[in-house]
Order: C-alpha cells, then sequence, then structure tokens
C-alpha cells in the first residue's frame, strides 16, 4: 500500500481569478491572454503557468510550453526567470519519470542562487521529493530542511508547513511514528492559521495514514474521506485520486471488497487522464494486492506485472521491491514455495538498503513463513529473529501514547482557542450592556452566568464524552496489539518446535532416553538440539538469556548457527563448536563488552557420542554433566566423584565458567573425553529444575537433591524416569510460580 502524498512547490500563478476553473479551462484562458501581454519577463511568467497547468494533465505540452519559457529567459538574459524555468522542467521531467533530468534541473538551481533565494528552497523542496521517492530518505530530509529554513528566514509560513509535512511523510515511510506525527501536527496547525485549505487536507490524510500504520483503520478512513471531500472541493485531481487510493486500502482491510475495486477504479482512471506514471504504478500494485486477496491470481499477476514494469520505467526501487515482495505472495499461495522465496529475497535486496521499516517489517515475516512452509526451519528462524528486532523497535505502547498525546494537545489548543473567542465575544456583550439601563445591566449580567454555567457543563459533557472515546479506542489499541504479540508468540512456538528434535527420534542409533522439557511461557528460552554425522552423535541442552519471546529469540538464534557450524565436512569437537557458536553470537548480537550494552547470551552442554566405540566428548559452559555409573573409576580422569548410593555413583564433569556471549577473560573451551560403559547413564539439563522454589518452606530444590534424585532414578527405565521427575517438579512447586525454563535429558548406554 502506498499512502505517500508529498507537497510540491511550483511557481506561484499570477492570474489567480482562473483558480477555481477546470485545467482545460485555466489553459484556454491562459492562451488567450499571451498574445496580449508586451513585456518579455511577463511573457516568460504566463509560459510557466501555461507549462505548470498542463502538467496536471498534458505533460508534452507542459514541456513544450517550458522549453519556450527557457529559451526566452536565456535570450534575454534573464537569472531569475531563467532558474523558475528550470524548477519547471524539473517538475515536468519528474512526472514523465525523467529523474536525472529532474534532479540536474534541480542541482542547476541550488548551485547558482543566493542562499535566501526562494527559488533554491523550491529547488531543494523539489530535489528532496525525488530523492524521497527514490528511496534516499537520509539525503531528502537534508534537503527538506534546507528548504525550510530559506521559507522560515524569508517569511514564507505556508510554504515552510508543506515541507513539515513531507519530512513527516519520510519518517512516516521510516516508520518514526512519534517524529512523523510530530511533523504533521506542526504543518497542519500552520496550514489552518494561514487558511491553506488544500495544505490542510494534505496533512489531514497524511494523519490518517500513522493512524493505518497504528492498525486505528476506522479513525484512518475518517481522515481519508475529510481529505477527499476537500480535494473534491478545491479541485485537485491528482490529490482525489490518492485519497481514493487510501479509502480503496481501508476498506480492503475491512473486507469491503467491491466498494475497494470502484475507488480503485476511479483513482485510476484519473491517474490514466493526467498520464501520471507513478499513480499508474501505484494503483496497478493495490489492485494486484487486493485481486490475489479476493482468490482472483491471474489478475493479480497481470497487475502485478504492469506495476513492476512502471517502477522499473521510473527507476523507483522501492516500488520494484514492493512488486517482488507481491510476486513472492501470489507464488505463496500457489504454493510455489522456491518461486516465492527467490521474488520475496529480490524484494529484500532492493528493500533493505533504503531502510524502510514498515516494508522490511511485513517482508521478514513473510520470508519466514515461506522458508517454514518449505521446510527450511533454520533460515526462517533467521528472518523470524529480523522481523521480532524490527517490530520492537517500531511498535510499543510509549509511542502509540506519544502519538495519541500529541493529537490531543492539538485538539486542546483549538478548542482552547474556540473558548476564547466565545469569552472575547461574552467581554464585548458585558461592555454594550453596560451602556444600558440599572435593570438591563443585571439582565445582562444574569444572561452572561447562565451563558458560562451551559458553556461548563458542555464542556464538562465534551471532555467526558472525550475521555470515554479515547478510553474506548485505548482498549481497542491494547486489545489488538495484544492479539498480534500473541500471534507473533505462537508463530514462535511454531517455528520453535519444529527446530526441537521429536523426543521419538527415527535414529536406531539413539540410547534410550527421555527428554522432560517444560518452558515456563508459551515459548522457551531453553532449547536441545540433536544432530548425527557419520558414526557421531552429537546431544545439546542451553539455556538462554531470559525465558518467554526474547529467550526464545536467543533459542532459535542457537540453533540455526548449530546446525550451520555442523554442516560442514569435517568433524568437529564439542569445545570446537562451542569457540564457533560463541564467535558468531557476539558477532550477530554486536557485543564488544562496553559498558552498558546487552549481555544476552548462552550456558550450554554439549556431547558428542561415537556410536560404534562409546566413546564421549563433551564440553559445558557454565553447565556440567553429570554421568551416573555402576563401577568406580580407578583410573584418574577428568570425572569427579560427587555421590555415591549403593552400587551407583554418580560423577560431574565440570564446565568452564564463561558463557556463550562476550566474556572478557574468555578462553577456548575445553575438550573432556570419558569412556562409557553399558548401563552408564548421561544427564544433561538446564537450571530450572533446581532453582524451583517451592516445598514446606517456599525454598530452591538445589542440585544436591537434584543428584540424589537422579541417582535414586537411574535403574527405571527412561519413560519411568521422566514420568517420576515430572510429578517430583510439580509437587515440589505446588502453588508457586514457575520462575523458569526447566530442560533435563538422561541417557543410558
Amino acid at each position: 500500500m502506498n499512502m505517500k502524498k508529498y507537497f510540491i512547490v511550483g511557481l506561484l500563478l499570477t492570474t489567480t481569478y482562473i483558480f477555481g476553473l477546470d485545467n482545460q479551462q485555466k489553459v484556454d484562458s491562459l492562451l488567450k491572454i499571451l498574445p496580449t501581454v508586451k513585456s518579455d519577463t511577463g511573457k516568460i511568467t504566463l509560459l510557466l503557468n501555461i507549462a505548470n497547468t498542463y502538467r496536471n494533465f498534458e505533460t508534452k505540452n507542459a514541456l513544450q510550453y517550458s522549453n519556450q519559457a527557457f529559451n526566452l529567459a536565456k535570450k534575454i538574459e534573464n537569472d531569475k526567470k531563467l532558474y523558475e524555468c528550470y524548477i519547471t522542467k524539473g517538475l515536468i521531467n519528474y512526472r514523465l519519470g525523467n529523474n536525472k533530468e529532474a534532479t540536474s534541473n534541480y542541482l542547476t538551481v541550488i548551485n547558482n542562487t543566493d542562499n535566501d533565494n526562494l527559488t533554491k528552497a523550491k529547488a531543494y523542496l523539489n530535489l528532496g521529493n525525488l530523492y524521497a521517492d527514490l528511496g534516499k530518505y537520509d539525503s531528502s530530509i537534508v534537503l527538506y530542511k534546507n528548504a525550510n529554513v530559506i521559507f522560515q528566514r524569508t517569511g514564507n509560513k505556508k510554504e515552510s508547513a508543506g515541507v513539515l509535512n513531507n519530512i513527516g511523510t519520510v519518517y512516516s515511510d521510516l516508520g518514526d511514528y512519534d517524529k512523523a506525527i510530530n511533523y504533521y501536527t506542526q504543518s497542519l496547525k500552520a496550514y489552518k492559521e494561514y487558511g491553506n485549505i488544500l495544505g490542510s487536507a494534505a496533512a489531514t490524510e497524511n494523519i490518517g495514514v500513522i493512524y493505518y500504520f497504528q492498525k486505528n483503520y476506522n479513525k484512518a478512513l475518517e481522515y481519508f474521506n475529510k481529505a477527499l471531500t476537500i480535494f473534491e472541493e478545491v479541485g485537485v485531481l491528482e490529490k482525489q485520486a490518492h485519497a481514493l487510493s487510501n479509502i480503496a486500502s481501508m476498506e480492503i482491510i475491512m473486507e469491503n471488497n467491491d466498494a475497494a475495486i470502484n475507488h480503485f477504479s476511479k483513482a485510476e482512471e484519473i491517474f490514466d487522464k493526467l498520464n501520471n506514471k507513478v499513480g499508474q504504478a501505484e494503483i496497478a500494485q493495490n489492485l494486484s494486492q487486493l485481486y490475489i486477496n479476493i482468490n482472483k491470481p491471474n489478475k493479480g499477476l497481470k497487475s502485478l506485472n504492469k506495476a513492476l514494469s512502471l517502477y522499473k520505467e521510473l527507476k523507483n526501487i522501492k516500488g520494484e521491491g514492493v512488486c517482488y515482495e507481491g510476486l513472492g505472495t501470489y507464488y505463496f499461495n500457489a504454493k510455489k514455495y522456491s518461486k516465492s522465496i527467490e521474488n520475496y529475497l529480490k524484494a529484500e535486496k532492493l528493500l533493505e538498503p533504503l531502510g524502510v521499516k514498515n516494508n522490511l517489517r511485513n517482508l521478514y515475516y513473510e520470508i519466514a513463513d515461506a522458508y517454514s512452509y518449505a521446510n527450511q526451519h533454520n533460515k526462517a528462524v533467521i528472518y523470524l529473529s529480523k522481523y521480532i528486532a524490527i517490530n520492537d523497535t517500531m511498535f510499543n505502547f510509549e509511542r502509540s501514547n506519544q502519538i495519541a498525546e500529541m493529537q490531543e494537545k492539538y485538539d486542546s489548543e483549538v478548542k482552547q482557542q474556540e473558548i476564547e473567542l466565545q469569552q472575547i465575544e461574552i467581554a464585548k456583550q458585558n461592555a454594550e450592556v453596560a451602556l444600558q439601563t440599572k435593570q438591563k445591566i443585571w439582565y445582562g449580567v444574569g444572561m452572561v452566568l447562565t451563558i458560562i454555567l451551559l458553556l461548563i457543563a458542555f464542556r464538562g459533557y465534551k471532555q467526558k464524552q472525550k475521555s470515554n472515546t479515547i478510553i474506548t479506542n485505548q482498549k481497542d489499541i491494547v486489545e489488538e496489539k495484544n492479539r498480534e504479540i500473541i500471534d507473533s508468540i505462537n508463530y514462535a512456538k511454531r517455528i520453535q518446535n519444529a527446530l526441537l528434535s521429536s523426543e521419538e527420534h527415527e535414529s536406531k542409533h539413539l540410547p534410550k532416553h527421555f527428554i522432560f522439557f517444560n518452558p515456563k511461557d508459551i515459548v522457551s528460552g531453553d532449547f536441545y538440539w540433536t544432530f548425527e554425522k557419520q558414526n557421531y552423535l552429537y546431544l545439546a541442552v542451553a539455556d538462554c538469556t531470559g525465558h518467554g519471546v526474547p529467550g526464545a529469540f536467543l533459542t532459535m538464534l542457537g540453533t540455526a548457527f548449530l546446525n550451520e557450524i555442523t554442516a560442514r565436512e569435517d568433524i568437529l569437537s564439542p569445545a570446537e563448536i562451542l569457540d564457533e557458536l560463541r564467535a558468531k553470537i557476539i558477532k550477530e548480537l554486536n557485543q564488544t563488552g562496553a559498558e552498558g550494552e546487552n549481555k544476552d547470551g548462552m550456558d550450554i552442554s554439549l556431547i558428542r557420542l561415537d556410536i560404534k566405540t562409546k566413546e564421549l566428548e563433551w564440553a559445558g559452559a557454565n553447565n556440567p554433566l553429570w554421568l551416573v555409573k555402576n563401577n568406580l573409576e580407578k583410573e584418574a580422569s577428568t570425572l569427579q566423584l560427587n555421590i555415591s548410593i549403593d552400587d551407583k555413583h554418580l560423577y560431574e564433569i565440570k564446565s568452564d565458567k564463561q558463557p556463550i556471549s562476550y566474556y572478557p577473560d574468555s578462553k577456548p573451551f575445553t575438550n573432556h573425553k570419558v569412556k562409557l560403559e553399558k548401563e552408564d547413564s548421561i544427564y544433561l539439563f538446564t537450571d530450572g529444575y533446581a532453582d524451583q522454589f517451592g516445598g514446606p518452606k517456599g525454598k530452591k530444590f538445589k542440585y544436591r537433591p537434584f543428584k540424589n534424585l537422579l541417582i535414586s532414578l537411574s535403574n527405571k527405565s527412561m519413560a519411568e524416569q521422566k514420568e517420576t521427575l515430572e510429578k517430583n517438579f510439580i509437587q515440589w512447586k505446588g502453588d508457586l510460580e514457575q520462575i523458569d525454563d526447566v530442560c533435563v535429558i538422561g541417557l543410558k548406554i
């Protein structure tokens, strides 16, 4: 969906008396006047007026008359008029999609005019519009601000209001909604102050865009309809088309598809009439999305290819990217996932350098979904993590509240002005009454008091009504955000479950085992991972920083990296794998050890079992490994005897006291080797079981009782061990809250 409304400043028309007529009538009137104009400067001004009017509906004629004006200005060596000609030629070239020529036109003005020159300000502004359309947002903001400095310095506050509107639009595209609403509100206030109806409509429409991105669709539709009414009254066709497109987009969301097609078609007719290729491309793109959504894929594909062709002609990178995203969705719906991913990745390549968060947020989610359905879960995890990261930067309640507060502040300022006017009027009436008889004075005073009381009562009623509306809107927003958050969490759970190895492992080489996996929330910060390569079985249990969604983000990252590391041909030891995993986590999370930086990472226990020889290799980051053996170890080894009960002996291999993340005194992980015997048991675990509060005194379970429990269970079957561990955990916890994720895995040789 493209909802941009850029305020374009051309040259001011001197013949303003024909403003209310349609474009052709304007041109006819101007052409009648042209032969009567004697001075060359007058002719240039009139030719530019004709060119700018033609620009709205017949660009070839516009170029013809702008060239006549340009040649005449050059002939009489009038630099001021010559630079005005460059501005008009730039606007026409921009409309024709000749971006290189338009840029050259604007830069000629910028490089050859004084800093307080209004024509220079217009060049800055229009080049800013061009760059914004091409996705060069940082440059466009700089250009807009340069234009605004000149407009402010020269007292052109109306034009300044237009620039503020444009800056708001750029920040909206970048997903920075607090800055966007700030600039839009400043713009709307300035437009209303100076009675600029068209500008007020543009700012009104853009505030609607922000409500759209905040998913307050009813409010967005309200603002779009307000803007359309104004554009129709003023008679500006291009603005009407954009407003119709935006209204249609809202109707799609509200599932009024027939009305949406009707409004898109009306907008398309206007853009065709104006030969506006940018508008034609936007409508084709929007129609394609609608047709795909209502299960008319052939029509959707036709519109999509039309839009893509136009955007390529216009060299509009963002438009191309959005079209490739649309093609990705088309093939996804057709269950052609490889083709879908191919087009999504083309979109990513085009859109990522632009930094357009709105588009990238949706795109990352779509890529994750496509990879998930293509059973490429590792890649799905990477893109889901990108989606979570960018979503967190764009949406939080502080921003939503700030937007609501700024809108409320503006509304209250308008009401305050109305009250002040009422008070002035009352004071005037009182002054007149004071000149009359005493009886009339008392009568007048009584009337004034009555009016004030009514105003107070009415104001109280309106404030209450407004408060109720705000509360209702906030409730809707909160409920919508909650639904969105739960949907994202459930989607993350689906990905995480796909990544977690099934307890019913298909390999005949995996020893008898159990998995007790008990997340605290919907998704878990603990994870387990298995991998077979040649004669080796790898098994890991890890505990990531935090639990719930933050922890799950790291589990997905960790799983993806472990798969990537072990995908190579060489056979790595557990210590080598942990060294590489730590390096990847540090790089991905941009950890440098700076003060205040995130310390996210994981603790992990990783084994490699030689299926033939039963030799075990192990390495651990903060988490140890426990072995229960029938026989005492006679030879010196890395095993440390902890507990003996009857003929069972629990040994512990100490871990390296460093995490899988940045650590100031980090060193390579230690690789341990142990020869296992038949009936030996191995236990990998996180700290969730031992750290759980419960029991009669509400204290932690602790590691010593945990060891005693495991050694007492070691003679039982794996299924019985799991069942007892689970029952014991529930009984110990009682009515207390589970404080962390729990993962315990046992294997018997």
